[in-house]
């Protein structure tokens, strides 16, 4: 947990947010369950904090936002950052 939580620091992920405790479990949950689909990690992760998938989805953006700049440039990936594309890319660097 903690290597994932310095890369999301470095990364620039707001760490105000419940977001950056979302990404932590989701990229664990993607670790336990690789084949899962995204959509089913957000409504599993929303079980565990008591809370709606969207709002997973929406506080995983928020928490992203600032660092996409710095994710396109660590990861030299020049198109569109969504949640599934961070996903995917974090798990070459940490799984």
């Amino acid at each position: 947990m903690e290597k994932i939580k310095k890369e999301l620091l470095e990364l620039g992920f707001c760490i105000n947010s419940k977001g950056i405790f979302y990404w932590i479990d989701l990229i664990k949950l993607a670790k336990e369950k690789p084949n899962m689909e995204i959509t089913k990690m957000y409504i599993e992760l929303a079980k565990m904090n008591k809370t709606s998938y969207t709002s997973i989805e929406r506080c995983l953006r928020t928490a992203m936002q600032p660092a996409k700049i710095n994710i396109q440039k660590k990861y030299n990936y020049n198109s569109k950052i969504s949640n599934l594309t961070f996903l995917n890319l974090m798990k070459y660097e940490l799984i």
